[in-house]
């Protein structure tokens, strides 16, 4: 009979059964017959430690062995291809912008096309223009419209009245696109100017004679190129085929000068803004570019009062 507290182990010695029995106060060390003894002949004894028969759990091993990287080389990685990211998408918007804006230069200087064809000949047949606009105002009438004006001319910048509609709207820098306005909002906005930027669409009467209708599309042509001119002035860009748009304002201008004095005058107000931002890049003086800004500003007036 084996007390509650005695344990029981069963050693088999060269093939016979030994049985040995500890209370578990006593099982710090157990006893075992060495395996080459015999009954006849007492053996030494070999003492092994209790630990000794505990399991040892055998590593799981892998399918397939998790190799170690280096945390430098996922980080390198990782810049490499946000880099490419950002390469790949910074590149497809500068391209989407510029090849926009050369298809419209072309346009007026009347280059040809890889079909042969010349791009005034490709745009399509309309009147219809869109800028973007900083208005600084709108007035109830045109007295304090002009007050205004005055005051930011004084102040050394440009600036003209809309008074195509009430309110007056004043006007004090345009462009193509918003976001290449944005130099020149920065500059307002440091000096404390309040202003506002918006889309602006003028709907042209398309049913004007056809011969008028054609020479105010390549107007309109060149007033898109000598407003990309400006932009690019304030943004410190280069400006590129200065000597071929003059050229082609030059020729488009004696055409229209014997036809129609409105149109002439709008030819005119291209022309002084070609003239100030030829001395603007002859001389480098800021108030030049703010002369280039006033008269196709008041271009852009003129343009949208014939289209109408």
């Amino acid at each position: 009979m084996v007390e509650r507290n005695e344990k029981k182990i069963t050693v088999v010695v060269n093939g016979k059964k030994r049985e040995a029995s500890s209370s578990s106060k006593d099982m710090g060390d157990i006893e075992i017959l060495d395996a080459s003894g015999g009954f006849g002949e007492q053996q030494p004894r070999r003492r092994i430690p209790h630990a000794h028969f505990k399991k040892k759990r055998k590593k799981k091993q892998r399918f397939f062995p998790k190799k170690r990287s280096s945390p430098v080389l996922k980080q390198v990685w990782a810049s490499a291809l946000t880099a490419l990211g950002i390469g790949a998408a910074f590149g497809f918007l500068m391209l989407s912008m510029f090849t926009g804006e050369q298809s419209v230069i072309d346009n007026a200087q009347g280059k040809e096309t890889e079909a042969g064809e010349t791009a005034a000949a490709s745009v399509e047949d309309s009147l219809e223009i869109a800028v973007s606009l900083i208005q600084g105002g709108a007035f109830k009438t045109i007295e304090s419209a002009n007050q205004a004006k005055d005051a930011f001319i004084q102040d050394g910048y440009a600036a003209v009245v809309d008074e195509s509609e009430q309110p007056y709207r004043l006007y004090i820098g345009i462009g193509t696109k918003k976001d290449h306005l944005q130099t020149l909002i920065s500059e307002y906005e440091s000096s404390g100017k309040d202003i506002y930027v918006k889309k602006y669409e003028a709907l042209a009467n398309e049913s004007m004679p056809e011969e008028e209708k054609q020479l105010l599309i390549e107007g309109k042509q060149l007033l898109l190129a000598f407003i990309m001119d400006t932009e690019r002035l304030f943004n410190d860009q280069d400006i590129k085929d200065r000597a071929a748009l003059s050229k082609k304002l030059a020729e488009w201008k004696a055409e229209i000068e014997q036809k129609d004095r409105e149109i002439a005058e709008f030819a005119h107000q291209l022309q002084q803004t070609d003239d100030a931002i030829q001395s603007y890049l002859n001389e480098n003086e800021k108030k030049h570019f703010w002369e280039a800004e006033q008269f196709i500003m008041e271009a852009f007036l003129l343009y949208q009062k014939m289209v109408r």
